[in-house]
């Protein structure tokens, strides 16, 4: 009968900061048996020295709203609105979505022109001629300003900006016949106050004033929800007609590749968009905050102490934690992805060669793990959430390019670059959970 005894130490503080702090008596005597065993020698594990990326790109090119044309309009119908260009070089995609279709100045830029131009007149000592003005550009019937109360008052004492715009134009010219018009002495002093006058209005006038689009094509579409108060929109790309990326809860403001999904549908790889890195890819070890340095002796960074975590012996999301950052810190690299503003992009191969020559090809977490969630992508396995028809979703992507370094995208439409172990075992980054997935 074989008796075995196991020791384990017991602690009793529920703290880990006497473990890290690693206190010495002698620490010259360590020094030395570290130097004694070889531990200052190299190690015999091999480390990363270049990366060969290859990535499947196609540029975004055309956007559209996500509301249905048909039930904006009040219809039972469903018809998908019309896709519309788009050019990442040129404009920004948040702009494009949130821009609002100008129905000219409102009722109090109307009124603030009105009486700058009866000061002008007043400090020019023409103020006799505000009612020539009102009476030759009078205010317009279906305009902001309604002929009712008090902007009532408003229409019948002064002129209206917009009419009075083309005769100001007129005067700054010195116009004699629009001088006339305005029943104003035909002297060569009146026609020059009433010229810089006009003029100074005008300069005021132009940069407050918004430009009114005429054409009836450039009334931009209608992405904003008023019932959700939110926005939905799709974009895509002519090159890959199989996948539109849409967002369905795009509140504004900044728009990011982690606002869009995408359907989890694998694509087949498109050859004419591979383009592998030419230049040679150096990875670079990892860092971060309070990350304890290689040597053990080396002071570290004091201002981040992972030994101050408070964490019992059944809390193992902060002991994974703890033993993650302050053990298993220095085995990890990035390399830089570079992507194209406006773009969607995947990478299709991903090799590391070591510095033995060996080479490891690098394949995405699911390929290895059997996970089926994905944190950096923009495709989702879960179950479907049907929506309300109203509120059909479509959001976009605008500049993926801002994803950092060290990710790396599944072959259903993930975005990023890539990280190595030093072991030569490979963990890429994982890819998106999507809040509600695309129709």
């Amino acid at each position: 009968m074989t008796t075995m005894f196991r020791y384990e130490p017991v602690p009793r503080d529920a703290g880990m900061e006497e473990a890290l702090a690693a206190r010495t008596a002698d620490a010259a005597w360590f020094l030395a048996r570290q130097y004694g065993f070889g531990e200052f020698r190299g190690e015999d594990a091999a480390s990363p020295v270049s990366v060969s990326i290859a990535q499947e790109t196609h540029r975004l090119d055309r956007w559209r709203s996500g509301l249905d044309a048909e039930v904006e309009a009040g219809a039972d119908a469903e018809v998908e609105a019309e896709w519309r260009p788009y050019d990442p070089a040129t404009t920004v995609l948040e702009a494009l979505v949130e821009q609002e279709p100008v129905e000219g100045p409102d009722a109090r830029l109307l009124t603030e022109g009105a009486l700058r131009w009866r000061r002008a007149l007043d400090a020019t000592g023409l103020v006799a001629l505000l009612p020539a003005f009102a009476r030759v550009c009078p205010f317009d019937a279906e305009g902001p300003l309604a002929p009712t109360g008090l902007s009532a008052a408003v229409r019948d004492r002064l002129p209206d900006p917009v009419a009075l715009a083309p005769w100001l134009a007129r005067l700054a010219e010195r116009d004699e016949t629009a001088a006339k018009e305005f029943d104003a002495p035909e002297t060569d002093a009146v026609r020059d106050a009433l010229a810089g006058a006009a003029t100074a209005w005008l300069s005021w006038w132009q940069a407050r004033v918004p430009v009114v689009e005429q054409a009836e094509a450039s009334v931009p579409p209608k992405a904003w929800n008023a019932h959700r108060l939110e926005y939905a929109f799709e974009v895509s790309a002519s090159s890959l007609p199989g996948l539109e990326l849409c967002a369905e809860e795009y509140h504004g403001g900044h728009l990011d590749w982690w606002a869009v999904d995408a359907p989890d549908t694998p694509l087949p790889v498109d050859g004419t968009a591979v383009k592998r890195e030419g230049r040679r890819i150096i990875p670079t070890p990892a860092v971060y905050g309070g990350m304890p340095v290689s040597r053990f002796w080396e002071m570290e960074d004091a201002r981040i102490d992972f030994g101050s975590v408070d964490a019992s012996p059944a809390d193992l999301g902060r002991l994974m934690l703890v033993a993650f950052a302050t053990v298993y810190n220095s085995d990890w690299f990035c390399i830089p992805l570079p992507l194209v503003v406006g773009s969607l992009s995947r990478v299709v191969d991903c090799t590391v060669t070591d510095v033995f020559g060996d080479t490891t090809p690098l394949f995405h977490a699911t390929a290895e793990d059997g996970v089926s969630w994905n944190l950096y992508g923009l495709g989702d396995t879960g179950p479907r959430i049907p929506r309300p028809r109203h509120v059909r979703a479509a959001l976009a992507m605008d500049v993926p390019a801002r994803l950092a370094a060290g990710r790396a995208g599944d072959p259903s439409g993930g975005i990023g670059g890539a990280a190595a172990r030093r072991t030569g075992q490979s963990r890429l980054g994982r890819g998106g959970v999507r809040r509600r997935p695309c129709r």
